[in-house]
């Protein structure tokens, strides 16, 4: 997957984005209860818990980058898939204000790690996520952001895809799109609002994909089953 380069010049924005995104997140986490936490959330075999846990500990390994970033000494998101797998299933079935707990400290200290970061203006500095894709750091904020708001749409508490803030649905569309680009064989093109994105490697003939960014995030995603104009024949990887 080829890097792409940071984006000091929209950090500002993006922060503001994910810090309002994290408060929306954790104002209706307060409010599940124990039983809902044990119900299954809009991803296959996973619990309310499952989904929790999953975020904090993203905090932790997006966490653990920063960290690298600030040290100089390169760090690495999870120690394999199989410890990364184990920690979600470990934290799953604790109560519900044990998980909400988890993801507001764990939010705040990915949000001091950012601070700092960009306060010693290290953006610029290449990290590796797992699954190979290197990338400046300033990227770090929207992967978190995407993180934050496709998993408050999954943890079937009340929020939708239209419900998203438009410009973090924005960002968050960049993203999916340049992380599914490296698992398709047939590129393409997205054309929203007028803005035209690619995902994956394209040519004058790749098929164009017109659709609101709603409907475009939703079918990249796998989060919605209507194909927006111009999708049909194109396959994508399943959720």
């Amino acid at each position: 997957m080829p890097a792409i380069p940071p984006i000091p010049h929209e950090l500002s924005t993006i922060n503001d984005l994910l810090v309002r995104a994290t408060g929306a997140l954790l104002g209706d986490t307060i409010a599940v209860t124990d039983e809902a936490w044990r119900e299954a959330s809009g991803l296959p075999d996973w619990t309310r818990g499952h989904l929790a846990t999953h975020l904090a500990r993203n905090a932790d390994a997006l966490g653990r980058l920063a960290t690298g970033v600030l040290s100089g000494e390169p760090g690495t998101m999870y120690p394999s898939v199989e410890s990364r797998n184990a920690d979600i299933a470990a934290g799953a079935d604790r109560p519900g204000l044990a998980l909400h707990t988890d993801l507001d400290t764990s939010a705040s200290e990915l949000d001091t790690l950012f601070d700092t970061i960009g306060a010693e203006d290290r953006w610029d500095t290449e990290v590796t996520l797992s699954g190979g894709a290197v990338l400046g750091a300033g990227w770090l904020p929207v992967a978190r952001l995407v993180e934050v708001t496709l998993h408050h749409v999954d943890l079937d508490i009340g929020v939708g895809l239209a419900d998203l803030e438009p410009a973090a649905a924005g960002w968050v569309l960049r993203w999916v799109a340049f992380r599914l680009g490296g698992r398709i064989e047939q590129g393409f093109r997205l054309e929203v609002g007028g803005e035209t994105l690619t995902c994956g490697q394209v040519t004058d003939d790749s098929p164009v994909v017109r659709g609101t960014v709603t409907e475009l995030l939703g079918w990249l995603s796998g989060r919605s089953e209507t194909e927006p104009e111009g999708a049909s024949g194109i396959s994508l990887p399943a959720l």
